[in-house]
């Protein structure tokens, strides 16, 4: 799973290389070809699917403010895979809750900044991985949120979600 912004940038060396080699395309019809490379009919598709990517991040990072907000373990942890946080306990998880009102106050809001293709783990842990990145304020600080959401079996999870 690429970013938009990666997918731009493929289709831009594609079409360097290409003129390079006398063999000169237009920067949409690299994107077309980028997107059958990835399995999608087209530029148009392809884009759909990685905003709606984007919108499950952000639906993610919804449920997981408001299950900080609402000290709800259950809500915290629903859209992690199972065994990866089979060692992950309520009383962790209330510890964690304190130390960022601790540390950061009440959230207020988020802008959004970007998104980061994650490399595949050697232990195939998160494939397809993308860490989506927002600035948050809350009444005491600005922190960096990042989230990162990967899919499999066409399931999305959470592989974290990380203030900085």
């Amino acid at each position: 799973m690429y970013t938009a912004i990666e997918v731009k940038k493929h289709a831009s060396r594609l079409g360097q290389v290409l003129n390079e080699l006398n063999h000169e395309l237009k920067h949409s019809h690299c994107l077309e070809i980028i997107s059958k490379l990835e399995g999608f009919p087209d530029w148009n598709t392809h884009t759909a699917e990685l905003n709606k990517n984007q919108q499950i991040a952000e639906q993610f990072l919804d449920e997981i403010l408001a299950a900080e907000a609402e000290l709800n373990f259950v809500k915290f942890t629903q859209r992690f895979e199972p065994k990866y946080i089979t060692n992950f306990t309520e009383s962790e998880f209330l510890r964690e809750m304190q130390d960022i009102r601790e540390d950061y106050g009440t959230y207020i809001r988020r802008e959004f900044l970007g998104c980061l293709a994650g490399e595949e783990r050697p232990d195939g842990r998160y494939p397809n991985r993308v860490r989506y990145v927002w600035r948050g304020f809350f009444d005491k600080n600005e922190v960096l949120i990042t989230a990162g959401v990967y899919h499999k079996n066409g399931v999305y999870y959470l592989a974290g979600v990380f203030y900085q």
